[in-house]
């Protein structure tokens, strides 16, 4: 994100955080539990859940990437980071306070619009880094009305499957879990105490590694879906920090501890991936102004017309 579009994102990151207090303030003062106040409770918390994981994304790419800094490329990226992880769990404590009552506890209500907080947050980080990257809305017209190419379609038709796959396991009913993840899952509560989250340190925190790698060191200039699809799964990591502190039923220290265990294990599987970073730089693979996929000419489907 540009500069300008992370200050679009904080002001409405702000305003959420405002419009929770004056529903607070309401329940408070009309009755906490009635059932209009659980309704604008749900909303707000909803509210909040969309903007923060957006506002997260879009500070650590301001920090990461800031022009005419002199501080050096991995303090830029830890700022990026701290800010990143700073404002999930700001979001998911005011969750978290907007829910905090004995109907949500006992689960008699619960936090409504999973499906949807976990979907549209990487969504709109994808598509805000594709347009500050490009250029804006003229930019992404141009990409949607290109001719189709071979790898578009590949890439297209794998990113849908994630996406799917990535929606079946959210919400208050997931889809299966598989024996190995099982398994897995014990090691970790057994190892850590309190499991964290597999999609902050095996996808969400290896993302936002490479993202802010290309941002501190500006290598995306040629790659700007990349950066965008990069971008849009390292939000995954605030979802699913401000989606821990939605489940009311646990205790917050829990909540703490496993946003901790979750950040700790992402730092060494980022890590690994800012070091294969490093060294593609300096073996020049990854450098600035460096051609892309999207300029090789690759296959393109085409449909031929009658008569020609």
């Amino acid at each position: 994100m540009t500069g300008a579009a992370a200050g679009w994102v904080s002001a409405l990151a702000v305003l959420a955080g405002l419009a929770g207090g004056v529903v607070v303030a309401w329940a408070r003062a009309r009755g906490w539990e009635t059932p209009v106040s659980v309704l604008l409770r749900q909303a707000a918390a909803l509210g909040i859940a969309l903007v923060a994981p957006v506002a997260a994304a879009g500070a650590a790419a301001a920090l990461a990437g800031k022009v005419g800094s002199r501080r050096p490329v991995a303090v830029r990226a830890l700022g990026g980071l701290a800010a990143f992880v700073a404002i999930g769990v700001a979001g998911g404590l005011m969750v978290a306070a907007l829910l905090s009552d004995s109907l949500f506890v006992l689960r008699i209500e619960q936090f409504r619009g999973v499906k949807l907080a976990h979907a549209l947050p990487p969504l709109a980080v994808g598509v805000a880094a594709l347009a500050a990257a490009g250029g804006g809305v003229e930019q992404l017209r141009a990409w949607a009305t290109r001719p189709v190419r071979w790898v578009d379609a590949i890439v297209a038709v794998l990113a849908l499957a994630a996406a799917a796959y990535y929606l079946v396991r959210t919400g208050n009913e997931a889809g299966a879990v598989s024996q190995v993840e099982r398994m897995v899952r014990g090691w970790l509560e057994q190892a850590m105490a309190v499991r964290p989250r597999t999609k902050e340190f095996v996808v969400a925190y290896p993302a936002l590694a490479a993202a802010l790698y290309g941002e501190s060191r500006r290598l995306w200039s040629r790659w700007p879906v990349a950066r965008a699809g990069l971008w849009a799964v390292a939000s995954i990591g605030a979802v699913s920090i401000v989606n821990s502190f939605a489940h009311i039923h646990t205790p917050l220290a829990v909540t703490g501890v496993r946003v901790l265990n979750g950040l700790a294990l992402g730092l060494v599987s980022g890590g690994m991936v800012w070091l294969a970073c490093e060294l593609l730089r300096r073996a020049g693979v990854l450098r600035e102004g460096a051609e892309g996929h999207e300029d090789r000419p690759v296959g393109v489907l085409r449909l031929r017309q009658p008569g020609r």
